[in-house]
């Protein structure tokens, strides 16, 4: 989206207040973005959105997780069971994306649904939690492993500082490039696609081979006795949360549906074929690593363990398969930079926070600064925590909001019962109702202690999300009376116009 001056000679950057535009994409005929100036380029079609959601979720977690979930239950099946279970409720929460998505197109994304439901201050805090807890920890989480990934293509020897500036570098080529233009970010994500459906056909086809030649180990976690007296159920919870870990990153979507070229259409096929693919993808590669390696190699780095003992002689598929991880990671922390960034930028259009967030680029409509404050933050969070903290803290920040959104789809349909919804949750009224109650039960396990940090991020993580409250309030006390009221009769307008009967919108 550019930005005029009205001037011929225009900086390559500029900047349009909030009391200029309300928001960039919103819903003003129950369904079709808003046609105006503001309007963002529609440039993501159906190929490019599947190729997007895979970008999110297929990334470190498939290489991490299954080490720390099979430790968490020591068991193959439970394990396993876990991730199917985590897959069908991402699923689940996928489809209630895709009701709120094709209803409400907005850049706002979460902060545009919370404010029609709920009211301002819950999208202040969401937007608030996606900047300082959870878009920010899940690429965090995401560089780190990168960084290891990186590291380990050339030595077995990591030191926590060089994975650090190894996160950094990478945090800031993406903005960086995000910056330059959207397009090359398309093309990184189809090649980091390909990347990563290499990485995961190597492990696959790794242990098939390796299995067929009898050179697995006798010890092999896949053989082990399932749902034996060894299974910790009691940790099911535990596992399943890094399983969630590394299936997010979907709902990152919706806040590129302003940008897609049709969708009501395209975003329930995007998150169904996404979410299938990856269900599949992330079952195929945890059976391969169990059937590869005991139970003392299933750690938080599957990569070295899996090719010493596929290919023993050479040493050439380590380095292959860490290069072709590197690359996942890159994509889903691409992923998420992108989406974070368009709901701090749309936040910043509202009013919700200082304007200057929401700075875009002449040319081609980026959200710079937004980027460059996701970035920077990030990176400084990077120093300060470690791979298990980022997934707590993770978890905190996104599935008490993933809450939130179950049930607003149950509050949306009361509020706007004529508005038209070109798709609607599969199973309703139970599906969202189940995606709630498990998406609590996820908040819930990360206050579980099972290590002294584990309590002592969640409670700083729901520290975090009470200020963002307070600050709302704080700063709406304080802020300009015509601000206030120009924001409450835009968003007055944008719900009238939500409540138009569907016959009538589509006449």
């Amino acid at each position: 989206m550019a930005i005029q001056s009205g001037t011929k000679n225009a900086p390559a950057l500029e900047h349009a207040s909030a009391s200029n535009t309300i928001s960039s994409v919103v819903v003003d005929n129950g369904g079709a973005p808003d046609k105006t100036a503001g309007a963002a380029p529609k440039t993501v079609g159906l190929v490019d959105g599947i190729v997007f959601v895979l970008s999110c979720t297929v990334g470190s977690g498939l290489f991490f997780a299954p080490g720390v979930s099979a430790h968490a239950l020591g068991d193959p099946c439970a394990s396993l069971l876990s991730w199917l279970v985590a897959g069908v409720l991402s699923l689940a929460g996928a489809w209630c994306y895709a009701e709120l998505g094709t209803t409400f197109v907005s850049a706002g994304a979460e902060s545009h649904y919370f404010k029609k439901a709920f009211g301002p201050a819950t999208s202040f805090c969401f937007t608030w939690s996606t900047f300082l807890i959870a878009g920010s920890s899940a690429c965090c989480a995401i560089a780190i492993v990168m960084g290891q990934y990186v590291i380990a293509i050339f030595t077995d020897a990591t030191s926590p500082l060089s994975t650090q500036f190894i996160a950094t570098g990478v945090l800031a080529f993406l903005a960086i490039v995000n910056m330059i233009n959207p397009s090359y970010v398309l093309m990184l994500n189809r090649f980091n696609v390909v990347c990563k459906v290499l990485a995961v056909a190597i492990v696959i086809v790794g242990a098939i081979i390796a299995a067929a030649m009898g050179a697995t180990p006798a010890n092999a976690f896949m053989g082990q006795s399932c749902f034996g007296p060894q299974t910790e159920w009691a940790s099911f919870g535990k596992g399943m949360v890094f399983a969630l870990f590394a299936f997010s990153g979907w709902n990152y979507l919706n806040p590129l549906t302003a940008e897609m070229k049709d969708p009501q259409r395209d975003v329930p096929r995007v998150y169904t074929i996404g979410m299938l693919t990856t269900i599949t993808l992330a079952l195929g590669v945890n059976v391969a690593f169990f059937v590869v390696l005991p139970f003392d190699q299933l750690t938080n780095k599957l990569a070295g363990p899996f090719a010493e003992v596929v290919d023993p002689a050479s040493g050439i598929l380590k380095p292959i398969l860490c290069l072709m991880i590197s690359f996942c990671c890159l994509g889903s922390c691409n992923g998420i930079m992108m989406g974070s960034s368009r709901i701090i930028a749309a936040a910043g259009e509202n009013g919700d926070i200082p304007a200057c967030f929401s700075w875009k680029t002449k040319r081609h409509g980026t959200p710079y600064v937004a980027l460059i404050a996701f970035a920077v933050y990030t990176s400084v969070m990077a120093f300060a925590m470690d791979l298990d903290d980022t997934v707590d803290f993770y978890t905190v920040g996104q599935w008490t909001f993933f809450v939130l959104i179950g049930i607003s789809i149950y509050v949306l349909r009361r509020k706007f019962p004529d508005v038209r919804r070109p798709f609607k949750v599969i199973g309703y009224p139970v599906v969202p109702a189940v995606f709630v109650a498990v998406s609590a039960y996820a908040v819930g396990v990360t206050f579980v202690p099972g290590g002294s940090k584990v309590p002592v991020v969640a409670l700083v993580g729901v520290a975090i999300m009470a200020a963002g409250f307070g600050v709302y309030y704080v700063r709406r006390m304080h802020r300009p009376a015509k601000v206030a009221d120009d924001a409450s009769t835009a968003g007055d307008k944008v719900q009238v116009e939500l409540a138009t009967p569907a016959a009538a919108v589509e006449g």
